[in-house]
């Protein structure tokens, strides 16, 4: 899957890729906040992917 921030087909740039949560500090102050840093690392994933899906292919599932 091309990742970069080109053009797409559509004419509009892909979104940048998100800042994810430093996972390696989160194990540092506990499981709860491990638990959290990688729940908060998906969700942003997944919007980036969903946002990237909609400019490649509008409407489409």
């Amino acid at each position: 899957m091309d990742t970069s921030n080109q053009p797409s087909a559509a004419g509009r740039p892909l979104p940048a890729r998100p800042v994810l949560p430093d996972t390696a500090a989160a194990r540092g102050r506990g499981p709860a906040d491990t638990v959290d840093a990688r729940w908060q690392s998906l969700a942003l994933i997944w919007q980036w992917r969903r946002e990237v899906h909609e400019i490649r292919r509008p409407g489409t599932p």
